[in-house]
């Protein structure tokens, strides 16, 4: 999981948008298409592409989201 935050990251600080998906693959058209094996056990799956649209950045404001004790 750590390796994948970081490539995530990584993608995103170059404009690369990235879509984590846990769960096997069962359709066998992606099956064949990522060269899966019968017996592979797949945990997840990243889809990498660039965004058609950059969303609009929306932070809280920080008393928002903090609590000072």
């Amino acid at each position: 999981a750590c390796a994948v935050q970081n490539l995530l990251l990584a993608a995103h600080s170059i404009g690369i948008g990235v879509g984590w998906s846990t769960g096997k693959p069962c359709l066998a058209d992606v099956r064949s298409t990522i060269g899966a094996e019968p017996d592979w056990q797949t945990v997840g799956a990243l889809y990498i592409g660039y965004p058609a649209e950059k969303p609009e950045a929306k932070r809280a404001p920080v008393d928002d989201v903090t609590t000072w004790r």
